[in-house]
């Protein structure tokens, strides 16, 4: 219990090290609200939880994988303080170097003999994974350099650079206050507008293209049929045609209805979330979510009057 203790208190303050360092993922640093590295504790239950299913609980199966890892730190520790008293060569370092080496001997040898003797019985894998984490952590501090070199300034007084107006395209799945919403913020940030409609029928379509022009003659619609009744592919292909003739960038407007519990958000079918995931690592694309809560009232955005408002 006290060894597994120990796990759980240095390993999580540990992994924060290294992740200010830049060798494991940013999450690890942070703190949560007990002021614990949450992250790293849950992230060690679970690989815990999953060693342990994988040896059934096996006390003695397990044991030479704790074994081999506690003296390869014991014997990498000893070693390292070798080389530093070596180079620093302070008053008594020559009894430091001594006392050390010695250590490393005895934590060597154990370890040596551990390996030898639980090599089939699980010490190989601790051996595999050992050198696959070691390079894993050299290529995520590798990403981070890469990604801080990818944003640095190259001098502090680099102008703003001047953009153009973005091609603003609004997925429109029917017309509602949200759809008011997302149309009024769209044109408060472009002069370019576009909607777009994806319908599974002639007759959808041709049913909502009459209804968008009694609404707005102001914004252009765009249907496109999708027989197949898919709705991202369709989509994407057609920003896709957008960004090919237009340089300027692309703005998706996303009208997102947001309901009063967290439990009926399980109820809606969540396109606008779909939609984001696939726009996401697409270049020269800006994703804009507009919420629309139930109790909000339209800021402003009224319909045109009984006759014309939306169905």
């Amino acid at each position: 219990m006290l060894a597994a203790n120990t796990g759980f208190s240095g390993f999580p303050r540990l992994a924060s090290v290294l992740a200010d360092d830049r060798f494991m993922p940013r999450q690890f640093a942070f703190r949560g609200e007990r002021l614990a590295f949450s992250f790293g504790i849950i992230a060690l239950a679970l690989m815990s939880a999953a060693v342990l299913a994988a040896f059934h609980g096996s006390v003695t199966e397990l044991v030479p994988l704790y074994t081999i890892g506690v003296f390869a730190a014991f014997t990498l520790s000893q070693s390292g303080l070798v080389r530093r008293w070596w180079r620093l060569r302070n008053p008594g370092w020559r009894l430091s170097v001594f006392i050390n080496s010695f250590g490393t001997l005895v934590t060597g040898t154990v370890l040596v003999v551990v390996v030898y003797t639980k090599f089939f019985y699980g010490a190989w894998m601790v051996l595999l994974v050992m050198p696959i984490l070691v390079g894993l952590l050299f290529a995520i501090n590798r990403h981070y350099r890469t990604v801080h070199d990818a944003l640095l300034l190259e001098r502090p007084d680099e102008p703003i650079p001047v953009l153009k107006p973005p091609v603003v395209l609004i997925p429109v799945a029917r017309l509602d206050r949200a759809t008011l919403q997302a149309v009024a913020f769209a044109r408060s940030i472009s002069p370019t507008v576009r909607a777009v409609h994806i319908a599974s029928t002639a007759e959808s379509a041709e049913e909502f293209a009459r209804r968008w022009r009694r609404w707005t003659t102001e914004v252009p619609l765009d249907v496109i049929e999708s027989p197949y009744r898919s709705l991202l592919q369709p989509l994407l292909r057609y920003i896709e045609r957008i960004d090919e003739r237009d340089d300027r960038p692309i703005t998706v407007v996303l009208a997102e209805f947001v309901p009063r519990n967290w439990w009926e958000w399980i109820l809606h079918s969540q396109t606008a979330l779909r939609l984001k995931l696939s726009l996401l690592f697409r270049p020269n694309t800006i994703v804009i979510d507009i919420p629309y809560h139930t109790e909000d009232t339209g800021h402003g955005v009224t319909p045109r009057g009984p006759e014309d408002s939306p169905q």
